[in-house]
């Protein structure tokens, strides 16, 4: 059931006017933001109780970190930037065609799921990836053809081998900036 702050105040009829929110230590289990309909920045940090949440459909940018569950869920096609560092997630959900920027450092992630053709920023340093996690990343990155943007995915994370340093240097070739272990 989700029961918030908005949803009781508005009735989730459309709360307009307000631009941003912030949840920071929300102790709640669900949250439905859905009725924002002008917010476009969203911070949830420490809400690592939430399992069930609705967005605002115009959100452009979600700030969070330390969230307690393994997964998101779906993000709104709307969202350019993501920041999800330092929790548990251990995957991301389809990432939308507009994301430019990503922060997923410190988190368990097995990988990512899909880079979108905007992508110009990625953060995952001390994910815990192995050398074939990091390879399979720097793949991605090449087949996706974007070129001048800037990856992050050192600490933790293993060095890349073989195929991974070809794929770095194809992505140093094409403008990229690249910090691996």
């Amino acid at each position: 059931m989700f029961d918030n702050f908005f949803s009781r105040r508005t009735g989730n009829k459309p709360a307009r006017g307000i631009g941003s929110a912030d949840a920071t230590g929300t102790t709640e289990t669900a949250i439905d933001y859905s009725a924002l309909v002008d917010c476009t920045t969203l911070t949830l940090t420490g809400a690592a109780s939430i399992v069930q949440w609705k967005l605002p459909p115009g959100l452009t940018t979600l700030y969070g970190s330390e969230w307690g569950q393994a997964t998101l869920p779906g993000l709104p096609g709307t969202l350019t930037t993501l920041y999800c560092d330092g929790g548990s997630l251990t995957s991301l959900p389809t990432l939308p065609a507009s994301l430019g920027t990503l922060v997923c450092s410190g988190n368990p992630l097995t990988g990512i799921p899909n880079i979108p053709a905007s992508l110009t920023y990625l953060d995952c340093t001390d994910c815990a990836w192995t050398a074939g996690q990091v390879n399979a990343l720097l793949a991605q990155l090449v087949a996706s053809g974007i070129g001048g943007g800037a990856v992050n995915c050192n600490g933790s994370n293993a060095a890349p081998t073989g195929a991974g340093v070809t794929a770095a240097a194809t992505l140093v070739g094409r403008f990229w900036t690249l910090t691996t272990s």
